[in-house]
């Protein structure tokens, strides 16, 4: 019973070595992409509404999570409460 499970995992690992091989290798040489953070005065007004924007999205997405657990409880706690 063992020897079937064996066989089976090691025809999926030779079928895995044998499509990875396959795979032309350039898709596995890309590089790292480079990402820059700079502090410059603008000149522009809007640039600083579109980062304000950006905080103030961060910001509702961090805390809409503890928002919507809050008002999880809080509706748990009504309906047991009804029963009593």
């Amino acid at each position: 019973m063992k020897l079937k499970s064996y066989t089976s995992l090691i025809a999926l690992v030779l079928v895995t070595i044998i499509v990875m091989a396959a795979i032309p290798s350039d898709l596995f040489a890309q590089g790292l992409p480079k990402v820059s953070v700079e502090v410059t005065e603008s000149d522009n007004p809007k640039d600083l509404s579109v980062t304000l924007q950006i905080v103030l999205l961060m910001t509702v997405l961090t805390l809409a999570p503890s928002i919507i657990m809050m008002l999880t409880s809080f509706t748990r706690i009504v309906v047991v409460l009804s029963f009593v």
